[in-house]
């Protein structure tokens, strides 16, 4: 996977976005989907400004959304690529992470 995955991301980027979910987990969607775009969509729809809100995520196609997002929370079990997208890590699910830094939160 590691070998074969970076060579169909480039041959296929024009039409697909092809990305790492888990270890032997990849999501191919069309090249102009993405949960960035979505999240955008979203805060058009709802009028609340992407820096007031936050993302959780721990696959290669949360990258976006937690870049675009007022704070992008990376889950402590994501790929580094995804911890180095994110403003900051959290638990794994298995640990309640969301809830914990949700608690934790100081607003």
């Amino acid at each position: 996977m590691d070998k074969v995955l970076p060579i169909i991301q480039l041959d296929m980027k024009s039409r697909f976005e092809i990305c790492r979910v888990e270890r032997d987990w990849v999501e191919v969607n069309p090249a102009m989907a993405s949960k960035g775009k979505a999240l955008m969509e979203l805060s058009t729809i709802k009028n609340i400004p992407l820096s007031h809100m936050i993302a959780f995520g721990n696959g290669e196609n949360d990258i976006e959304m937690l870049k675009v997002a007022g704070k992008g929370v990376a889950m402590e079990n994501s790929f580094a690529t995804v911890k180095s997208a994110g403003d900051d890590v959290c638990l794994d699910n298995e640990h309640d992470g969301i809830g914990v830094y949700l608690e934790n939160l100081k607003v």
